[in-house]
This record gives C-alpha cells, sequence and structure tokens, in this order.
C-alpha cells in the first residue's frame, strides 16, 4: 500500500512540491488587474478636492487683499489708493506676502490680480456704496481673467469677496460715480 502512494506522489510531482514554489503567472496577473482597477477607480476621488480647492484660496486672497485696502484707505481718511500708482507696492505692508498677490490658478503671473482704477482716489459714501463696489478681481495684463469655473473672484469695497460669472460692463469705465453691482 506505501509503494502505491509513493509511486502516485512520484508521478504528480507539482501536488506536492506546489506549496514551496509561490504564485503563478495567472494569479500575478489577475492581482495586477485588480490593484489597477482599484486605482483607477480611486483616483477621481482624491484629484477633484485639490483642484476644487484652488479657487476657494484664491477667493482668500482677494477677500485678504480686499482687507488690506480696507486698512490704506482707514489710514488716508478713506480715500481710496490714488490713481498711477502701483497698487501693488502700496497694499504690501498691510499683508507682507507678496504670495498673495498670485492667484493659484496662474502660479506665473504676478500680479494675477487687477484694481478697479474706476474707485482710484474715490471717497465712499457709506456702507452700502462700498458693499456694491468692486475693489479688486482676477485679471490677466489688467483685464479680467475668467479662471475659476468660468468666472472670477472679485473683492468689494467693504472687504467681503465672492465669485462672479461676469463682472458688470460699466466697471471698467472710469468716469462712472459708482462703478460695480448697481
Amino acid at each position: 500500500m506505501k509503494q502505491v502512494v509513493r509511486q502516485a506522489a512520484q508521478e504528480h510531482p507539482k501536488d506536492t512540491t506546489r506549496r514551496g514554489r509561490g504564485f503563478t503567472l495567472i494569479e500575478l496577473i489577475v492581482l495586477l488587474a485588480i490593484v489597477c482597477l482599484l486605482v483607477v477607480i480611486l483616483w477621481p476621488a482624491f484629484y477633484p478636492p485639490k483642484h476644487r480647492a484652488r479657487p476657494e484660496k484664491c477667493l482668500s486672497h482677494v477677500k485678504q487683499i480686499s482687507m488690506a485696502l480696507i486698512m490704506y484707505t482707514s489710514d488716508y481718511d478713506d480715500e481710496c489708493l490714488p490713481p498711477h500708482k502701483d497698487w501693488v507696492d502700496t497694499v504690501y505692508p498691510y499683508i507682507l506676502n507678496r504670495g498673495i498677490f498670485v492667484c493659484p490658478r496662474a502660479r506665473r503671473l504676478f500680479p494675477g490680480y487687477a484694481y478697479n482704477a474706476a474707485v482710484a482716489g474715490r471717497h465712499f459714501e457709506n456702507l452700502e456704496e462700498a458693499a456694491a463696489t468692486i475693489v479688486i478681481y482676477d485679471a490677466k495684463n489688467g483685464k479680467p481673467a475668467h479662471r475659476h469655473n468660468d468666472g472670477l473672484n472679485c473683492g468689494f469695497g467693504d472687504g467681503h469677496a465672492m465669485w462672479l460669472r461676469e463682472l458688470p460692463a460699466r466697471l471698467v469705465e472710469r468716469d462712472d460715480p459708482n462703478p460695480g453691482l448697481r
């Protein structure tokens, strides 16, 4: 009886020595396919949050610049920046961070924002007027840049910031007595 078992084991050596060899090529290919499938499924879950955070970071930059402009106007008898003055260098002492002037979506562009020349040298009559007046916005070479979901981030005279699909057409008109949303 023992001889029959030994003969059977010798005839089928794969059965007795299989445990020491490791994985077969087919098993490795299946494992690799499963790992690749999991990566493909999970990849979008990690990418969009970072992508969606950029407009929010830009909005934060615009708000900080708006607040710095408020501090400037407070120091200069409630008068906005004068015309023909480099607004970045004027506002910098209130922020002390050059990175704030760069939009995260336009890293190589400095500054990534534009100051509304229509408010230069103005005094705001009241808070409602300041809240409706855009003082800073996403820009490229002084022109509005729609970088964030086909819109742009704007900072207002009262310090708040928000995303807009379009700037008001009269924003760029220098003679408009009340540039902004109205």
